[in-house]
């Protein structure tokens, strides 16, 4: 998403470069990950766009009423992720990507409900926050080093994707990268 976005792409770049201050480009340490928040904004809008799984299923293991429907214990429940995050009363232009969507402003107007590419509560994925970090931390290194852009073979935004178990793309994948050097 950011080779198709060189300003967001420029804008965690810059983040990074300040955060980083004199250190070691080479060496990114857990506080300043920590500090990284346009990135994670970023990395949040990609995972509503396109979560690692395309829904979630759970078991009913007590009788329970939501909204009028009775759930009896036995039944299946299926969460389609992907509807709830291209839904446009949540998300207003869902195709468009928009990391400002979790800006702390715009998260605090919405029910966290709404964004679960790994599960919500206490069956959520548990390697969730592994996976924030290291998409956090592979993801400044490499923007520290390379500029990703579109070449005439990439794909179109959004992207067609296979969500059958879980979420990939039904093409290759290919981008444009160029060594940055300081």
């Amino acid at each position: 998403m950011l080779a198709h976005h060189q300003e967001y792409q420029n804008r965690c770049r810059e983040e990074i470069l300040e955060s980083i201050e004199n250190k070691n480009i080479d060496y990114i340490d857990y506080d300043t990950i920590n500090k990284l928040n346009y990135l994670d904004q970023c990395i949040k809008e990609c995972l509503r766009m396109y979560p690692p799984a395309g829904r979630i299923s759970r078991m009913c293991v007590q009788k329970t009423t939501i909204n009028n429907i009775d759930f009896k214990p036995g039944v299946s429940v299926s969460i389609p992720i992907f509807n709830l995050h291209y839904d446009e009363d949540i998300y207003p232009e869902p195709n468009i990507f928009d990391p400002e969507r979790f800006s702390p402003e715009q998260k605090a107007q919405r029910d966290p409900l709404y964004y679960m590419p790994f599960g919500y509560g206490p069956r959520n994925c548990i390697g969730m926050r592994y996976a924030y970090l290291s998409m956090k931390v592979y993801l400044a290194r490499l923007l520290l080093k390379f500029k990703f852009k579109t070449c005439s073979e990439s794909l179109p935004i959004p992207l067609e994707i296979c969500a059958k178990l879980l979420t990939k793309p039904i093409k290759k994948l290919y981008l444009k990268v160029e060594t940055i050097s300081y």
